[in-house]
């Protein structure tokens, strides 16, 4: 339910929107999490509070986390059919990082899709979704702007707002619902040409970084783990950037 409203309720959305301002669909949107992103630990301090041992919380958590890694790729098809009416796989996630009309607010699940068929959530993936989120950010590698932005445009609508129902609106309401409202514009608080459009689409990590180093940690041993001679490997480093043979993508 928590992951629902993250994406539902724009002050959460905020703390997400690092996450889904990629452009490019691959295993490095992973590790691009919001310098924020733990606030919802908010939502989850009741399991603690019930008295689950945090050991079983800490499990749970990396399970989930690991899961995750590998559904954030476009080398992986549609699996067989039991696998994608149980799973959140790679062609359920997609869906979920869509900006397409019909891929919004879908398919919210983490490891079970079979939340979102009982939520009324879940959409197949059909065309290939568009990535990224429906307002484009500017080309740039700032890591500020990628973790702040949101909240800068929710300031700025709530100083515009006539009403304390409309400032709780912007506050508390869904992004869908508030972009809908709000007259399209282009974001203009970059300087355009400052930045390269090529890098900043491909570069994986400035909204992550510093990124949690137990999430870290766990999926590069998962790649270092399934790695074999016939798969991807990190074949060099230098100048903080890591080539990643046999992948099509590098981690820098």
């Amino acid at each position: 339910m928590w992951r629902m409203w993250y994406r539902t309720i724009i002050v959460f959305w905020a703390t997400h929107v690092v996450h889904h301002s990629a452009e490019n669909y691959n295993l490095t949107v992973s590790f691009r999490l919001s310098w924020i992103q733990h606030l919802k630990l908010a939502f989850i301090l009741p399991v603690a509070f019930c008295g689950f041992h945090p050991v079983i919380f800490f499990i749970v958590n990396q399970i989930s986390v690991l899961f995750q890694f590998w559904q954030h790729t476009e080398y992986i098809g549609r699996l067989p059919r039991i696998f994608e009416l149980i799973f959140v796989t790679p062609s359920n996630h997609r869906v979920h990082h869509g900006s397409d009309e019909k891929y919004i607010d879908k398919n919210f699940g983490a490891i079970f899709i079979f939340w979102d068929k009982i939520f009324k959530t879940y959409v197949p993936e059909q065309e290939k979704p568009t990535y990224g989120i429906t307002t484009k950010v500017p080309p740039t590698l700032d890591p500020l702007y990628l973790n702040f932005h949101e909240y800068k445009d929710i300031i700025a609508d709530v100083k515009t707002a006539r009403t304390w129902r409309e400032k709780l609106f912007y506050i508390f309401g869904s992004p869908t619902k508030i972009a809908r409202r709000k007259k399209p514009k282009q974001r203009q608080d970059l300087m355009p040409g400052r930045y390269s459009s090529s890098l900043s689409s491909f570069f994986p990590f400035p909204g992550s970084l510093p990124f949690s180093s137990v999430s870290f940690f766990s999926k590069f041993s998962l790649i270092s783990f399934i790695r074999d001679d016939t798969g991807p490997s990190i074949s060099s480093c230098g100048s903080g950037v890591c080539n990643v043979s046999g992948s099509g993508f590098e981690i820098g």
